[in-house]
C-alpha cells in the first residue's frame, strides 16, 4: 500500500524522498525530525531540509511539542487540490505556452549528413513525403555516387508509396533517358542546355524541406523551414516554366 502511494506522490511531482518524509509525517500523525527520519531511513540532517521544502510548498506544518519541533502532515485532499489548481493553471496558460511552442517551430532545423551512407538518408527520408517531391537533379552523377542498385530500390519504394517526382535534368543521355521513362516511374521531366547550365549532384523539395547534397564531398544537408521551402519552390517553379518541354 505505501509503495503503491508513493508512486501515487512522484507521479504529481513529489521527488521520491518528499514522498518518504510527507508519507511518514501522515503515518505518524506528527512527529519530531528523529522519529520522522527513523521512519524515512534518511539521516537527520537530509530528512530535516526536507521536511522544511515541504513546509515551504504548504503539504507539511510545523508546531511545538514539548519545546521541540514537530512535523505534521497536512490533509491528502489538500495535496490533490492543490495538484488540480496548478493543473488548472497549467491549462488556462496553454495558449501561451503553444504560442512559444509555434514559435521555435517556425526556426529552421538543419541536419547534416556524411558519408554515402548520410546522402542515402536524405534519400530514404524523402520517402516520407506527403507532398510531390520537386528536384533539379543530374541522374548520372547519381547512379555513379549511390549505385544503380540502391537507386532502383529507392524508385521502386517511391513509385510503391505513390509520391510523384517532377525533376530538371541536364539535356544528356541520362537526362532525355530519365524523361523517356518518366511515366513508368511516376516522374515527369524537363531538360536544361548541359552546356549553359552546369548542376551536378541533386536537390530536393518537398513537405517544408529542401535536401541537398555533394556527391564529390560526400556531405548532405535538410533545411527544415516552410518559408524557405516556399522560396526554394518558386524558384524550382520558375525554372521549370522555363526549361525544355521536348
Amino acid at each position: 500500500m505505501a509503495e503503491n502511494l508513493q508512486k501515487l506522490l512522484e507521479g504529481i511531482g513529489f521527488d521520491d524522498k518528499e514522498a518518504a518524509v510527507y508519507l511518514a509525517c501522515l503515518e505518524l500523525d506528527g512527529g519530531s525530525n528523529t522519529q520522522i527520519s527513523k521512519r524515512t531511513g534518511l539521516n537527520r540532517i537530509t530528512n530535516y531540509e526536507i521536511l522544511k521544502r515541504l513546509e515551504r510548498k504548504g503539504i507539511v506544518r510545523e508546531f511545538l511539542k514539548r519545546h521541540t519541533k514537530h512535523f505534521m502532515a497536512v490533509d491528502p485532499r489538500i495535496v490533490i487540490k492543490q495538484t488540480k489548481e496548478k493543473l488548472l493553471l497549467a491549462e488556462l496558460a496553454m495558449p501561451e505556452f503553444l504560442a512559444g511552442a509555434n514559435k521555435i517551430a517556425k526556426k529552421p532545423r538543419i541536419y547534416f549528413f556524411e558519408g554515402i551512407g548520410g546522402i542515402k538518408s536524405i534519400y530514404d527520408d524523402s520517402l516520407n513525403s506527403k507532398t510531390e517531391i520537386l528536384t533539379f537533379t543530374n541522374p548520372k552523377d547519381i547512379e555513379s555516387i549511390l549505385g544503380k542498385k540502391y537507386v532502383d530500390r529507392y524508385v521502386y519504394e517511391r513509385v510503391k508509396q505513390n509520391i510523384v517526382v517532377r525533376g530538371l535534368a541536364p539535356d544528356d543521355p541520362a537526362g532525355r533517358h530519365a524523361k523517356a521513362i518518366g511515366e513508368v516511374v511516376l516522374r515527369k521531366a524537363r531538360v536544361f542546355p548541359e552546356e549553359k547550365y552546369n548542376i551536378s549532384n541533386e536537390i530536393m523539395i518537398y513537405d517544408d524541406k529542401i535536401a541537398i547534397f555533394s556527391g564529390k564531398d560526400k556531405i548532405g544537408l535538410i533545411i527544415e523551414n516552410k518559408d524557405l521551402s516556399d522560396t526554394f519552390r518558386n524558384i524550382w517553379k520558375m525554372s521549370w516554366d522555363n526549361a525544355r518541354t521536348e
